[in-house]
């Protein structure tokens, strides 16, 4: 059985199952997080799709300021889904940065730690991560999953503007 078809009871199972030192772990933190986004997406019935207005929310930029997605409609945004613990989120981490630094006052870019916003992904039917969501004037307009080159990532914004 692979984590993603595995139900909140198996989750929760799991995690019970575990000592208080591995609780701890790298592992346990995974299992957590795999429970948020399950709450999360069953929350959030009917998931945001690409040509959809997204919801309203909030989630902090690279340079710590917090942005909401009121503040940039209209405004070309990319919402990086990631978690800490999260190699590939990590491997691309500093691509975002750079694009961050080179699309200044052309496109918003914010991340959501998917441990600290539990609900938001499943907003947007995340189901795994890293997850590049592109909005433009409120709705989704393209998404990539996955650790992808840095060229491929300026292609899809140039592509937007």
């Amino acid at each position: 059985m692979t984590t993603t078809s595995r139900t909140q009871e198996t989750y929760k199972a799991s995690l019970n199952s575990l000592s208080d030192e591995q609780k701890q772990s790298v592992t346990a933190t995974m299992l957590k997080t795999q429970l948020n986004i399950k709450k999360a997406e069953q929350a959030a019935i009917g998931a945001t799709q690409i040509g959809q207005v997204a919801p309203a929310f909030s989630a902090p930029t690279p340079d710590g300021k917090i942005l909401s997605l009121d503040d940039v409609k209209g405004k070309l945004t990319l919402i990086d889904f990631w978690a800490s613990w999260c190699a590939p989120c990590k491997a691309i981490a500093p691509l975002i940065d750079e694009l961050a630094e080179a699309f200044d006052g052309k496109v918003k870019i914010c991340k959501v730690n998917v441990d600290e916003n539990p609900a938001i992904p499943g907003q947007y039917g995340v189901r795994g991560i890293p997850t590049l969501i592109l909005f433009k004037g409120g709705e989704v307009v393209d998404q990539v999953v996955g650790a992808v080159p840095k060229s491929q990532l300026e292609s899809l914004l140039n592509g937007a503007l």
